[in-house]
């Protein structure tokens, strides 16, 4: 524990500057589950005084997960970006058009495959993170706090966040709930409101069955009530994330002494490379190299993105009527609109359109490399092809070449 601590407050002291503090950052995931009923009998509303009788439980199962992402700054809080990831047998079409008038800006909901994180979509996240904070012309440095969960550890996201000047610190294994910001404090409030909504729904309603739409809304306003209308700064230094170990927590100083390790002093020196990989999951290869640790002297160069973007799925997006967030995950061959059959428009981040990159290109006399813009539509067979496509990950290669018309049969005479 003493080697995390170490690598952030490391951080800490190479980043803060006069002119720059930094933006401590804390991002995991949990699940949302749609129904809350515990058993059958009576519900009440306190507040409201009314009693309904639930005969029967809900019917409907299935989980959200909620890509949580806080800081220590409650004014750069709401510009924080936020995904909902709902799979494709949950999260239906019609149900993202009815929501997409009610979701703010900042939050993104995203119907894929599956509903876990993956490695595209947390890419993603980072580039919408920055963009979030240059828009805003956010000067602080964001040191992003995680845990050791393999989508995490993954090589792309570890050159992603650096592409994106994203200073990355983990948790120790297995020691989430005591010394991480998110477990320690936060989800505990954010799933207690949704829980609390959702039986105030159903007394509202006078039913037991709140539909996936409501369950969604309850957790937009958990959003912008629980998330952004409070200062996570002590939850931060309570963990023993700050620039001094001042202000830890009594229980996790009790729970070091009770496992026999008295001495919590944390060096100031950076840590090695041995101990950065003892606080990392065992039996894996990590590229140490990717992760920052001073201020770049220019900006990274801007490379592709990596083409599993659009790996078993192809991201487009749901225009809502009175503007909003929302991505629309599909398989291909299935539109926006969810009608079958017709070609959807994949989007991908940081790629543009061969033909307009030939233009701009003979327009200037030399090869540009692609920009980082934000997700863009192409037809998939437009992304230019990797720099290695044998670096992606197994069953994650993205074939860029439309397929050859099958060739004429001759007439016979």
């Amino acid at each position: 524990m003493q080697t995390s601590w170490q690598w952030h407050r490391r951080l800490l002291h190479n980043l803060a500057t006069p002119e720059k503090s930094v933006l401590r950052l804390n991002l995991d995931e949990t699940s949302i589950v749609l129904n809350h009923d515990g058993q059958k009998g009576v519900v009440t509303s306190p507040a409201d005084n009314r009693v309904v009788l639930v005969n029967k439980k809900s019917k409907q199962r299935g989980t959200l997960t909620h890509v949580v992402l806080v800081c220590d700054d409650n004014e750069i809080q709401p510009l924080l970006p936020q995904m909902i990831i709902g799979n494709e047998h949950v999260l239906r079409v019609r149900d993202m058009n009815e929501l997409a008038p009610d979701i703010p800006k900042n939050v993104f909901l995203v119907r894929a495959k599956s509903s876990w994180i993956t490695v595209p979509l947390l890419i993603v996240l980072f580039e919408m993170l920055r963009k979030s904070l240059d828009a805003k012309n956010v000067t602080k440095h964001p040191v992003l706090l995680m845990d050791a969960c393999p989508v995490h550890l993954h090589a792309h996201v570890w050159r992603a966040a650096r592409r994106q000047r994203i200073y990355l610190c983990f948790v120790p294994a297995s020691l989430t709930w005591l010394v991480q910001p998110l477990d320690v404090v936060i989800i505990r409030k954010l799933k207690a409101f949704v829980r609390a909504h959702y039986k105030r729904t159903q007394v509202q309603h006078a039913t037991a069955c709140v539909d996936l739409v409501h369950v969604v809304r309850i957790l937009v306003r958990a959003i912008a009530k629980i998330l952004q209308g409070q200062t996570w700064n002590s939850a931060f230094d309570d963990c023993g994330y700050a620039a001094s170990g001042t202000g830890v927590k009594s229980q996790i100083w009790s729970f070091f002494a009770k496992a026999g390790c008295p001495n919590t002093a944390v060096p100031d020196e950076q840590p090695s490379n041995e101990q950065l990989l003892n606080i990392l999951p065992k039996k894996r290869k990590y590229d140490l190299s990717a992760l920052l640790w001073n201020v770049p002297v220019q900006p990274a160069r801007q490379t592709r993105a990596p083409a599993c973007m659009a790996v078993g799925a192809t991201l487009g997006s749901v225009q809502p009527a009175t503007g909003g967030s929302a991505l629309l995950v599909t398989r291909s061959g299935t539109s926006s609109t969810g009608s079958a059959g017709s070609r959807d428009v994949p989007i991908a981040m940081g790629t543009r359109s061969r033909s307009r990159q030939l233009a701009q290109d003979s327009a200037t006399g030399h090869a540009s490399a692609p920009t980082s813009d934000s997700l863009q539509p192409c037809p998939s067979w437009t992304l230019p092809p990797p720099d290695n496509p044998h670096s992606l990950p197994p069953k994650r290669r993205l074939i860029l070449t439309p397929p050859a018309p099958a060739a004429p049969t001759p007439r016979t005479p």
